[in-house]
């Protein structure tokens, strides 16, 4: 874990798409080292929306197995980083958004 979905209005996929598929072992290596995990926990999707005109154009959702060391202290500077990176990788600022899931709630099967 962590499981990341990255949503990209549907206007500006076609043009970041490149960019940001080729960005994502970067983003992968920086959030591994910043939240402890390996590379195999790692799942990202890239999802094209049609949203509101207000929003945000990119929404980077992380959801990350709660652990003491995870403060939000660390999770808020990885978030900087990311939000960072994303406008680095694509050109446009992102929303990040980072949400702790239970240990214990938390099934998976590979």
């Amino acid at each position: 874990m962590p499981n990341i979905k990255i949503f990209v209005d549907d206007t500006q996929l076609d043009a970041i798409s490149e960019r940001l598929t080729a960005g994502l072992p970067g983003l992968r290596e920086m959030i591994c080292r910043d939240l402890e995990v390996s590379r195999s926990a790692c799942q990202f999707a890239i999802i094209g929306v049609k949203g509101m005109p207000e929003q945000p154009t990119i929404n980077f959702e992380l959801g990350y197995i709660r652990r003491p060391d995870r403060t939000p202290e660390l999770c808020l500077a990885t978030a900087q980083r990311i939000r960072e990176r994303m406008l680095e990788i694509t050109g446009l600022p992102a929303a990040i958004r980072m949400s702790p899931i239970e240990a214990a709630g938390y099934v998976t099967l590979k």
